[in-house]
């Protein structure tokens, strides 16, 4: 065991022993099963539990085994907007009231994130919120069948 030489709390948890060398590149790890969609968190709960959005349009919810959890979390932080690999689960019975469950198999690092996208493995529907350039959005209101842009709502309302 590291000898505690500095002391204070939780000084040999950072020891030497679980220290890394430098970060390497992993090689892009794609779906090779049936069951293997790329997907794009969406909303984190807690308890390791995240929604995600696949690639095929669909929101699941997606559980966060142990392996990802704990000291290794470091490596794979998961936060929103995040690119992960997930595998279906073609086991379970789906009620209409809950979304179907899925596993987090792989998460995708930044150097990946570009590399999946440049491949063309990402959908559009994941896309949808980077593609658009057009921060903004249109505006618009129907009085008796008279359709007001934005500009002359604000034009007409701004006097007041």
């Amino acid at each position: 065991m590291v000898k505690n030489k500095k002391g204070g709390k939780g000084h040999k948890k950072m020891s030497s022993k679980h220290a890394k060398g430098p970060p390497r590149s992993h090689k892009l790890r794609l779906p090779q099963q049936e069951g293997e969609i790329i997907a794009q968190v969406i909303k984190t709960f807690g308890h390791g539990m995240v929604d995600v959005l696949g690639n095929d349009g669909i929101t699941r919810l997606c559980i966060i085994r142990k392996k990802f959890r704990g000291r290794n979390r470091r490596d794979n932080e998961i936060r929103l907007h995040s690119y992960i690999l997930v595998g279906i689960r073609g086991f379970e019975i789906i009620s209409r009231d809950k979304k179907p469950k899925s596993d987090l198999i792989y998460v995708y690092s930044d150097d990946q994130k570009t590399q999946l996208k440049q491949g063309g493995h990402i959908n559009s529907c994941l896309l949808g919120g980077e593609a658009s350039k057009n921060s903004g959005f249109d505006i618009s209101t129907q009085i008796d069948n008279v359709k007001i842009t934005e500009e002359e709502w604000e034009a007409e309302f701004t006097d007041i």
